[in-house]
């Protein structure tokens, strides 16, 4: 029974870091075929349109209340690619900070398929949907710089988030 017990762990483990490695290229192959990138403004925390049990209300990206959105152009796509591409090929850190307090989304069409990316630069981490599924189908670590997100926002008029504390 402990022999079972033991290839049925083994085998647990196995299939499941060869499904995190497909999930990352199938989220890889969609970023250099993505159509289209929408670029959302998000309310972290508790703040925002939440009604009396703290749940979003209105306009809400994966549970966050939307501040604004931007479609993005072609020649800013081209940043968005290498940044998404660094969150995906970045390694899980040792330890993680546990706040996950999002100000930005990436909604992106590739393949006849939607990914989003809900994206927490304050932890840098970053969890990835497909078609809208309700669990994310991947967890993303990265330790970059919002700066140019926040840019891309600013110049299509869109409000920012506050800054974390």
């Amino acid at each position: 029974m402990k022999l079972f017990s033991l290839l049925l762990f083994i085998i647990l483990i196995t299939t499941s870091v060869q499904s995190h490695a497909d999930e990352k290229q199938d989220i890889t192959q969609a970023i250099g075929n993505a159509s289209s990138f929408v670029l959302y403004s998000l309310e972290p925390g508790e703040n925002g349109a939440r009604d009396s049990e703290g749940s979003c209300s209105g306009l809400c990206y994966f549970g966050w209340p939307v501040l604004g959105q931007l479609n993005v152009s072609e020649i800013s796509a081209k940043s968005l690619h290498l940044d998404l591409t660094a969150w995906v090929s970045a390694p899980k850190p040792e330890a993680l900070e546990m706040c996950f307090n999002p100000r930005h989304g990436i909604r992106m069409y590739a393949n006849g398929h939607t990914y989003d990316f809900v994206v927490c630069f304050e932890c840098k981490q970053a969890k990835v949907f497909k078609d809208s599924s309700e669990e994310p189908i991947a967890n993303l670590y990265y330790n970059g710089s919002q700066r140019s997100w926040d840019k891309l926002l600013e110049s299509g008029k869109v409000p920012l988030a506050a800054a974390a504390d």
